[in-house]
C-alpha cells in the first residue's frame, strides 16, 4: 500500500510518500515522481536510511517493505539552480508551510523564507546539490554549510531575524529568516 500527500510552494511541490506492508512476505513496491505529483527531476529521500537518489520524473523508485513494516520518503524537486531543498532536518514534514513559508525558484538561486516558533533560536535545513551551495541570509543569519561531495547532501543552521512579522491566517507574530541558496 502506498499513499502520498504534498506541500506546494508555488510551482515547487514536495511529496511525502508512505508505504506499509500488508502481507506476510516482503513486498516490492515502486512509484515515479510524476505519480506522486512531482513531474520533474527530483531527489527521493529515504527518511529511515537518511539517503537520497536523484531521479527523472518518469523514473521508477523501487523499494521493499517487510511484513507489517513501513517506509517513508520525501520527494523534492530539483530547482532551476540545481538545488533540492528538503527543509528542516528535525521535522517529519521537513518543508511544511509552517516551517518553510515560501520558496522562490529563480534561474541562479533558490530563496526560502523560514518561520520559527517563539522559543526557537535556530533550525538546521538540509538538501542536495551538485556542488557546495553558497547560503546567504537576506534576513536572520546562516551558519557554515556542511557538504558531502560523495552524496551531494548539504546542511546549514539558520537563525531568525529579531524582528517579528505577522503570519496569516491567524495573524500570529513570528520570527523569520530569508535565505538565498546558490550552487556555483
Amino acid at each position: 500500500m502506498i499513499a502520498s500527500a504534498h506541500t506546494d510552494h508555488g510551482a515547487l511541490r514536495t511529496s511525502y510518500v508512505f508505504s506499509y506492508g500488508r502481507g506476510f512476505e516482503v513486498a516490492s513496491a515502486a512509484f515515479t515522481p510524476a505519480q506522486v505529483g512531482v513531474p520533474r527531476t527530483v531527489y527521493v529521500y529515504d527518511v529511515r536510511n537518511r539517503s537520497a537518489r536523484r531521479l527523472g520524473a518518469s523514473d521508477a523508485f523501487t523499494f521493499a517493505v517487510a511484513p507489517n513494516a513501513t517506509a517513508y520518503f520525501v520527494v523534492t524537486p530539483v530547482t532551476r539552480a540545481g538545488i533540492a531543498l528538503l527543509g528542516d532536518e528535525g521535522k517529519f514534514v521537513p518543508d511544511g508551510r509552517k516551517r518553510i513559508a515560501s520558496l522562490a525558484d529563480d534561474p541562479d538561486r533558490l530563496s526560502a523564507t523560514v518561520t520559527f516558533a517563539p522559543q526557537e533560536n535556530a533550525v538546521r535545513l538540509f538538501g542536495y546539490a551538485p556542488r557546495r551551495p553558497t547560503v546567504t541570509a537576506v534576513t536572520g543569519s546562516a551558519g557554515e554549510v556542511s557538504f558531502d561531495k560523495r552524496t551531494g547532501r548539504f546542511a546549514v543552521s539558520v537563525s531568525p531575524s529579531p524582528e517579528q512579522v505577522h503570519e496569516g491566517p491567524g495573524n500570529d507574530l513570528v520570527h523569520q529568516a530569508i535565505i538565498s541558496l546558490q550552487s556555483r
